[in-house]
C-alpha cells in the first residue's frame, strides 16, 4: 500500500503527531487489559468445561473454531490461561505489559514452584528471540547430525550459472534443485547471519538466510578460490590492455584538478568520506528525539546531506554527511522540502520499484516446495 492510499484510508490525517502517538499508545494499553480480560475469562470457562455444552473437546478448540483464533493463538492462550490458575501474578503481569503473551507461552511450561518467579522476571521486557535463548537449556535437545536431504526439481534446467563460479564460456547447469541443509552451531554463527542479513536490507526488501549464506559464500570464494582469481585476472589483462608508459604531463596534472573540482560539486559521495562516515557515526543511525532517545537502526542504512545537496551542501565535506536509516532520512527531507513533495517523490519511486519487481516475478522461477 503507498503512503497516500494510507491517508485516505486511515482517516486520521486531521490528528497532530502528539495525538496519534498518545493515542496509540493509549491503544496498546487497551489491548493489554483486553488480553488480560480474556484470559480470565478463559481460565471461567474451562473451570466450568463451558467448551464441552458448545459443542468442543478441548479449550483449544474452542478458541479456534468458535472464537475465531489462529493456530498459535488458541495455543498461547489456551496454555497461558492454565498457567495463570496456578500463578494469577501472571494476570498482572500481562495487564501491565511487562512481558508479552509469545514469551510468556514460551516459559510457562518449565514453571516450578521455585523457579517461575525468577523466570518471569528474566523474561520481563524480553524479545521472542531473547526468551527462546533463554528457555533452551530446559529443552534439553541433542545436536543434529550434518544433513542435506533433496527436495525435488524446480524444473528450470539450463540456467546460465551465476556468482563467483562462473565461467566465460557461457557454461549451463544442470536441472536446478532445491536442497535443506541442516547442522548445529555455535551462536556466533547466528550471530553472523543476521548482521550479513542486516547489512543485505540495504539491496534487497526480502532477506532470508538463503541469501546471507550465498552473500557469504560468494565473497569467500571470490578471494580464496583459485579458479576465480585467475580469471579475474586474465579477464582484467584482456581489458586493461599492456602497462602504459604515459608520464604524468602538466597537462594532464591540469585535468586532474579539474576532475576533483567536479567531485566537490557531485552528490556522489566520495569512498573515503563514506568510510570515515561510517566509523565516526559507529555504523548506526545517528538520529536522536527530543526526549534523547537513538534510533537503534544498523541496517538499510543511507548516508545522508546534513544540508542537502540541492540546497548547497558538499558531498565530499566529513562535517554535512551523516548516517541515517531510511525512515529517518524520509523525516529530514519531509522538514527540508516539505511533506507532500517528498511523499510524491517516494510513491514515484515505489511505483518504479513495484513495476520492476513485477517484471522479474514475472521472469522468475518457481521454487519447488
Amino acid at each position: 500500500m503507498s503512503r497516500s492510499s494510507s491517508k485516505i484510508l486511515t482517516g486520521l490525517e486531521s490528528v497532530s503527531d502528539e495525538a496519534l502517538l498518545t493515542s496509540a499508545r493509549l491503544s496498546a494499553q487497551k489491548e493489554r487489559g483486553t488480553l488480560e480480560v480474556m484470559l480470565r475469562q478463559l481460565c471461567e470457562i474451562e473451570r466450568r468445561v463451558l467448551y464441552a455444552q458448545e459443542g468442543y473437546k478441548s479449550l483449544y478448540q474452542y478458541c479456534a473454531r468458535e472464537l475465531g483464533l489462529s493456530e498459535g493463538e488458541s495455543w498461547r492462550r489456551t496454555n497461558v490461561s492454565r498457567a495463570c490458575i496456578k500463578y494469577p501474578r501472571l494476570f498482572t503481569v500481562i495487564g501491565k505489559g511487562e512481558i508479552h503473551l509469545a514469551s510468556l507461552a514460551l516459559i510457562t511450561p518449565h514453571f516450578t514452584d521455585d523457579n517461575w518467579k525468577d523466570l518471569l522476571a528474566k523474561a520481563s521486557r524480553k524479545s521472542k528471540r531473547e526468551v527462546e535463548r533463554m528457555v533452551a537449556p530446559y529443552l534439553n535437545r541433542p545436536e543434529r547430525f550434518d544433513r542435506v536431504r533433496f527436495l525435488g526439481s524446480t524444473g528450470t534446467a539450463g540456467n546460465e550459472i551465476k556468482g563467483p563460479l562462473a565461467k566465460d564460456s557461457g557454461e549451463t547447469s544442470p536441472p536446478s534443485q532445491r536442497v535443506e541443509i541442516v547442522f548445529s552451531a555455535d551462536e556466533v554463527i547466528l550471530k553472523k547471519l543476521e548482521r550479513v542479513k542486516d547489512l543485505l536490507r540495504s539491496k534487497m526488501r526480502s532477506v532470508k538466510f538463503e541469501d546471507a549464506v550465498v552473500a557469504g559464500l560468494d565473497a569467500w570464494l571470490q578471494v580464496n578460490d583459485p579458479d576465480v582469481i585467475l580469471r579475474r585476472k586474465e579477464a582484467r589483462r584482456r581489458k586493461v590492455g599492456p602497462p602504459s608508459n604515459k608520464k604524468r604531463t602538466p597537462s594532464r596534472m591540469r585535468r586532474q584538478t579539474r576532475s576533483d573540482e567536479s567531485l566537490n560539486s557531485s552528490r556522489n559521495i566520495p569512498q573515503s568520506v563514506r568510510d570515515e562516515v561510517y566509523k565516526r557515526d559507529g555504523g548506526r543511525c545517528v538520529f536522536v528525539s527530543a526526549s534523547g532517545t537513538r534510533c537503534d537502526a544498523r541496517s538499510g542504512l543511507e548516508l545522508d546531506h546534513l544540508k542537502p545537496f540541492a540546497l548547497g551542501g558538499r558531498s565530499d565535506d566529513v562535517e554535512n554527511i551523516r548516517l541515517l536509516c531510511a525512515t529517518h532520512n524520509q523525516l529530514s527531507a519531509r522538514q527540508w522540502f516539505g511533506r507532500d513533495k517528498i511523499e510524491s517523490i517516494i510513491a514515484e519511486k515505489q511505483s518504479q520499484r513495484d513495476l520492476k519487481n513485477g517484471k522479474s516475478r514475472g521472469s522468475r522461477n518457481p521454487r519447488g516446495p
